[in-house]
């Protein structure tokens, strides 16, 4: 089995399965679930489909590939197709939580802020993107640097219980605990900037 991008062909032989269609392979999406992958993308995470000019690249920049699905594993590849929806679901849930929360913490709620914060922080963590909130906030995050120390706590523990779920399950420990070591230490870098400076 292979990642394909647009232009390449792999074939497969064998039986196909009951309700592949008789003629042409058939292909799975599989999108980069970041931050900032964009959102025609993440919804199309997983999707099953038959021709190639419905792949990837779908716009410039495209990070996004296919795999053509071997026949008789049409079934696991559905499945599989179901739990990829649901994760790209989760970073959109993720993402408009964070958003929200962003209008929030300008719009002078803070405390609701923080519980949106904090929603999406236990889905995931994003260095790039806490460092981005604090350039754009720096100055409502030096007024309010109580506030400034509780996302702190708030991303640190996002960011750490982020590195325990299953996509990370298969990096080794110690890249593990060095790329947990890395966000923790940017993370405090951020705050405890904003809080003394």
């Amino acid at each position: 089995m292979k990642i394909l991008r647009r232009g390449r062909k792999c074939k497969t032989k064998g039986k196909r399965e009951r309700g592949q269609p008789k003629e042409g392979p058939l292909y799975q999406y599989y999108a980069q679930v970041t931050y900032n992958t964009c959102e025609r993308c993440l919804r199309r995470h997983g999707e099953i489909f038959s021709e190639l000019a419905q792949g990837p690249p779908i716009h410039p920049g495209c990070r996004c590939s296919y795999l053509e699905l071997p026949p008789g594993e049409l079934d696991y590849y559905r499945e599989k197709g179901e739990r990829m929806r649901a994760k790209a679901e989760a970073e959109l849930r993720r993402r408009e939580l964070f958003r929200r929360a962003k209008e929030l913490l300008v719009g002078g709620e803070p405390e609701e802020a923080l519980a949106l914060f904090e929603r999406a922080a236990a889905i995931e963590v994003y260095v790039e993107e806490v460092e981005q909130l604090c350039r754009e906030d720096l100055v409502a995050l030096r007024r309010e640097r109580e506030l400034a120390a509780k996302l702190k706590k708030i991303f640190i523990w996002g960011y750490r219980d982020t590195l325990q779920k299953s996509k990370y399950e298969g990096m080794p420990e110690g890249m593990k605990w060095a790329r947990e070591r890395w966000g923790v230490q940017r993370l405090e870098e951020l705050f405890d900037g904003i809080i003394s400076g």
